[in-house]
């Protein structure tokens, strides 16, 4: 469905291809879908352009099949969640060290590829070296000067590597520390990162790691409480994919 010779290195740039789909009420599904590398600096800088389904999430009616361009500016967002209360939460791989935990509100402008926390991969096959010596950590088409001002700022961003994937909101009793707090899953940092969010400042007060020393795709909060993890595939030949259930210790 998407045009594949957007960038030449590589053609058709998978690695940026977001695609979360979750139920937004009984007509309505919201679908992510990344950038592709389309950024302005490997090919044309199309999040920003409303003509085109690229870095945006979209409004789909299951229905009648009509959909919608519900928030736009992303770059990668792998994942996405509502809780009870109808807040609608995402998770976006930024350039390097910009990841971000977005609070998602229709109609609103996340800023990518002209505002972000993140900046250029200058080590990475995915961007072009201009010049090997040109080691400027900043994102070359950043307006804000690094502030985000002026667009839909992420609720939280990460100033180190966390190769961020899926999300939840804990929404159960049998962690009841846990009731209400953000839980997201990671690939790079291979780590759970638990968060307390304070809903009526829409900020966020604390934060913990919790290793987990597996590449995490993907989280999903079961019937009962506990919580389901599945697991990427390794560098190692035998390192294939795992469900892992996290559960209560107990006590002997």
């Amino acid at each position: 469905c998407l045009t594949i010779d957007l960038t030449s290195n590589p053609r058709f740039a998978a690695a940026s291809a977001g695609g979360r789909l979750i139920k937004l009420d009984e007509d309505h599904i919201l679908l992510s879908i990344g950038d592709f590398y389309a950024d302005g600096v490997n090919g044309p800088a199309l999040s920003q352009d409303l003509n085109n389904m690229y870095g945006k999430i979209i409004k789909i009616n299951i229905k009648n099949f009509n959909s919608e361009i519900f928030t736009y500016g992303h770059r990668n967002p792998q994942g996405l969640y509502i809780d009870k209360d109808n807040n609608i939460f995402s998770t976006e791989h930024g350039p390097t060290y910009g990841d971000e935990l977005n609070i998602i509100l229709k109609n609103n402008n996340y800023g990518w590829p002209i505002a972000t926390y993140g900046t250029n991969y200058v080590s990475s096959d995915a961007y072009t070296k201009k010049n090997i010596l040109d080691n400027k950590k900043e994102w070359p088409l950043d307006i804000t000067d690094n502030t985000h001002d002026s667009f839909s700022k992420p609720l939280f961003s990460w100033g180190n590597t966390i190769g961020i994937s899926n999300l939840i909101v804990y929404e159960n009793n049998y962690f009841s520390k846990w009731n209400k707090n953000i839980i997201i899953s990671t690939l790079a940092s291979k780590q759970l990162i638990r968060m307390v969010i304070d809903y009526e400042k829409e900020s966020i007060i604390y934060k913990e790691n919790i290793k987990i020393n597996k590449r995490i795709r993907d989280i999903v909060q079961m019937n009962d409480g506990r919580i389901a993890l599945l697991t990427d595939r390794g560098k190692k030949l035998n390192e294939n994919p795992e469900i892992i259930i996290i559960s209560k210790r107990e006590n002997k």
